[in-house]
């Protein structure tokens, strides 16, 4: 330091010397024109050490520029080739900055613009609408990217609209960003490209190039999984457009047709606890396979239902015999739906099943007993014959509701309970022997078991009994 005095004041004034370095003759400015919007651009300077010894420099640009080689050294005298890289994301101008940094520890700052413009690429068409298809099978169609331009521009078909609704799905996915972090930059969304999927729409090629003055076509492969309208949309990010281009893909899944013989089967009258047997048939009338399967019912008279085969393939054309098995321990009438779901349709086939249960039927050859006048303490014996008139057997139980009132019962059925086969009979001898003398006014009546009590009914007359004499 050069140190300055006077009578008053003494003054430091600071002394600097630089030595030999080296310099770059870089230009004030690097412009790019006619970049298309989301492709890269590119401009290469030469640069000299105009310095007097090795220059040593690193570059770094703003966002959405680049340089190539980022860091080098330059004797002095020697010349260097330096490429500039711009890739904007939206159509207009950009700017940006670029700092050269010296190890002498000098910053020159450089500006940069780039002329961003949209150029001749489309597709040749805005909606895809399939044929319609059956389930399990798949229909094509094509459309074109068609590339008027002298660049040649990448592709790839994408879920989202935009980049902005990409970064926010992606966001959710991985909750690792905030709000404030999503950014529309291409070089942080290729992190993860999210391209376009569907469970029943498929692009190929999904992404790649199309060359200058040229166009590439597509293929979409349609692929229902039900029987119903389906739709779907994809977005072309294509360098040369600043927005992605939309398509719409529109088609109709064919399901399954399945018929069956009877939709209503009315099965009248059956007998409770027995058998009964049915026939109906699934037909394939479709030009796919048919896979079905009957749906549980748990009603209560559904879960007498039993269906053999409850679920099986159809092959086109085919047929399949349905066993239909029916018993019930339950009287009543009914009405029961069945269902069959068949694969890739939403609507099953119905089957409405009525009838009713009912109870066997019989008959007694008597409807009155008469034990006319019966002695105190012998027995008096009458009888009558109970028919069976149904086929099913049943149980049966005979009794005099109010008998055994005194200290035992005065009447005594031989046999008193049993089985009846179909269309069979059975005698029953009724004995009374009474305790004292008295007049009778009671019913026999016949249980079935199973189904009721007190079914029928044979009135018994006994006139006052008499004492027994000595």
């Amino acid at each position: 330091d050069l140190v300055c005095c006077s009578e008053r004041e003494k003054f430091v004034i600071p002394v600097r010397a630089y030595g030999m370095r080296g310099w770059l003759d870089f230009p004030d400015e690097i412009v790019f024109e006619g970049v298309p919007v989301k492709a890269e651009g590119s401009k290469t300077i030469l640069v000299r050490n105009i310095g007097e010894v090795s220059c040593t420099f690193s570059l770094s640009c703003s966002e959405p520029f680049r340089a190539e080689p980022p860091q080098a050294i330059v004797d002095a005298g020697q010349s260097l080739q330096i490429t500039f890289f711009v890739t904007p994301t939206r159509n207009g101008d950009v700017h940006g900055e670029i700092h050269v940094r010296y190890t002498s520890g000098e910053t020159v700052l450089i500006r940069a613009r780039a002329e961003a413009e949209e150029i001749a690429v489309r597709l040749d068409s805005h909606a895809v609408l399939m044929a319609p298809t059956y389930v399990s099978l798949f229909s094509q169609k094509k459309f074109r990217i068609l590339n008027r331009s002298d660049e040649t521009v990448e592709f790839c078909f994408k879920r989202f609209a935009s980049a902005y609704e990409e970064a926010k799905a992606r966001h959710h996915e991985e909750n690792g960003w905030t709000v404030g972090d999503l950014s529309t930059d291409s070089a942080v969304l290729d992190n993860k490209r999210m391209l376009f999927e569907d469970d029943s729409f498929a692009i190929e090629p999904l992404h790649g190039k199309v060359w200058a003055n040229s166009e590439l076509e597509c293929t979409v492969t349609f692929t229902p999984s039900s029987a119903t309208e389906v739709s779907s949309v994809a977005f072309c990010d294509i360098a040369g457009k600043e927005n992605r281009l939309q398509i719409q893909f529109q088609g109709r899944g064919i399901g399954p047709k399945v018929s069956l013989s009877y939709n209503v089967m009315d099965i009248g009258e059956v007998f409770i606890n027995s058998v009964s047997e049915y026939d109906l048939q699934l037909v394939n009338q479709g030009e796919i396979e048919a896979y079905f399967e009957l749906l549980p019912c748990d009603s209560v008279f559904g879960s007498k239902f039993t269906f053999e085969p409850s679920k099986g393939v159809l092959g086109v054309g085919q047929k399949a015999e349905i066993r239909v098995l029916f018993s019930s321990d339950i009287l009543g009438e009914f009405s029961e739906d069945f269902s069959w779901s068949l694969y890739g349709t939403p609507l099953p086939l119905h089957l409405s099943m009525r009838g009713k249960v009912i109870g066997p039927t019989f008959h007694v050859d008597e409807e009155l007993l008469n034990f006319s006048r019966c002695s105190v303490a012998f027995v008096t014996s009458r009888s009558f014959h109970l028919f069976n008139t149904s086929d099913i057997p049943f149980n049966f139980l005979v009794r005099v509701p109010g008998d055994g009132t005194l200290l035992k019962r005065e009447f005594e059925m031989i046999p008193e309970t049993g089985t009846i086969l179909p269309h069979g009979k059975q005698k029953i001898q009724v004995d009374l022997m009474p305790l004292g003398a008295r007049d009778y006014n009671l019913d026999l009546v016949v249980d079935i078991e199973g189904v009721g009590e007190e079914l029928a009914a044979i009135s018994s007359k006994v006139s006052r009994s008499s004492p027994t004499s000595r």
